[in-house]
Formats: structure tokens, C-alpha cells, sequence
């Protein structure tokens, strides 16, 4: 069964994104579904069942797994240099 894979790249920019947050928030980011279909990346809180990526011991993304076999088989990535960077499934 295919798998969502995530880089290296992919995680260090999440875990920058969650370091950045001047609230200090002590969640994660999550992959949700946008109302026009496509996904998105948001903050939001661990829940049961959730697939948990880390990077350096950090929490940074979460997947529940109606969104993980939806990704199935894609690669979440970076595009763009250090002060422009996105994330994108490939």
C-alpha cells in the first residue's frame, strides 16, 4: 500500500513555521480540506488516531487517516529558496 512521504525539507520548514508562531502555541499543523476541494496546512491539536511526523523531537505535522490514504502514493515537499519557500504535494 502506497504511503505519503515527507522530506526532510518538508518537515524543517513546518517545524520553522511552528517556531515562528509569536502566540506560543504548543500545537502542530495538520492537513485539512479546503472547501473548494484542494487541502491546506493549519495549526491545530493532536487527536486520536493521528499519524505524527517529528522532526528534531518536535510534533510538526498530523494526519488523520481519511486524509493519509487520500495522500497516499504523494510526496510533501518544499519549492522556492529559504525566504520564499512553499509547501506542495507532488
Amino acid at each position: 500500500m502506497p504511503t505519503l512521504t515527507i522530506t526532510e525539507r518538508a518537515t524543517a520548514a513546518l517545524r520553522e513555521i511552528l517556531l515562528g508562531m509569536s502566540n506560543g502555541w504548543r500545537g502542530s499543523t495538520t492537513v485539512v480540506h479546503r472547501g473548494d476541494g484542494g487541502i491546506a496546512i493549519a495549526l491545530d491539536s493532536q487527536r486520536t488516531g493521528d499519524q505524527v511526523v517529528h522532526h528534531d523531537g518536535q510534533a510538526v505535522l498530523l494526519i488523520d487517516q481519511v486524509v493519509l490514504a487520500q495522500l497516499a502514493g504523494k510526496t510533501l515537499d518544499t519549492s522556492g529558496s529559504d525566504d520564499g519557500k512553499q509547501l506542495l504535494f507532488i
